[in-house]
């Protein structure tokens, strides 16, 4: 589903791709995860269970066994790049805040309109994603009140919001062909 060589970026070939699109991270990190994964199992390393969030869920899946690598790749690649025409128009912000904290200071009618939480990944960590725009003045009103936050670099577009309904009948496409089966791991 690719034209480059995820060999090519990782050892930093002349020519290859630059690792700030989404169409090339998104699959180099699913072929990093899927291989680490494949080399700790080659050692023993079986795990109870296995999970993933964003991007992990679909290497998740491969190595629990619930998608052939054909399935995981090609959902790997297509939704990455179906995800270009979203570049540009959004960014990611990690927040050392608890979504309530962060939700009490950001404008409320951006709030699920143009400012997402896109994961909240410990007690006082937040991922927050949404318009360019709003993210910035959020931004500015978390430095008021001296919360600490820095954006997700090489990412462009607001990923988990609904920015991503746009492609719900390309993402449909891109998954019909696509048969889950039961996963040997939990």
């Amino acid at each position: 589903y690719i034209d480059w060589s995820v060999t090519d970026i990782l050892t930093g070939q002349p020519g290859a791709p630059t690792w700030d699109r989404v169409d090339v991270i998104q699959p180099v990190l699913f072929t990093t995860m899927t291989a680490l994964a494949t080399l700790w199992q080659h050692h023993g390393l079986t795990p109870d269970a296995i999970i993933g969030h964003s991007q992990g869920e679909i290497a998740a899946a491969y190595t629990a066994g619930a998608l052939t690598l054909q399935d995981a790749a090609r959902i790997t690649t297509l939704r990455s790049k179906a995800l270009l025409p979203l570049t540009g128009h959004g960014t990611m912000i990690s927040v050392l805040a608890p979504p309530e904290k962060i939700q009490e200071i950001a404008n409320p009618d951006h709030w699920n309109t143009r400012i997402w939480i896109a994961a909240h990944n410990a007690p006082n960590t937040t991922t927050i994603t949404g318009d360019t725009q709003a993210i910035t003045h959020l931004t500015q009103q978390l430095s008021h009140h001296r919360i600490m936050r820095w954006q997700l670099p090489g990412v462009d577009f607001a990923g988990h919001s609904g920015h991503i309904d746009q492609l719900h009948d390309q993402l449909q496409e891109i998954l019909a062909p696509i048969t889950p089966q039961k996963p040997t791991t939990p």
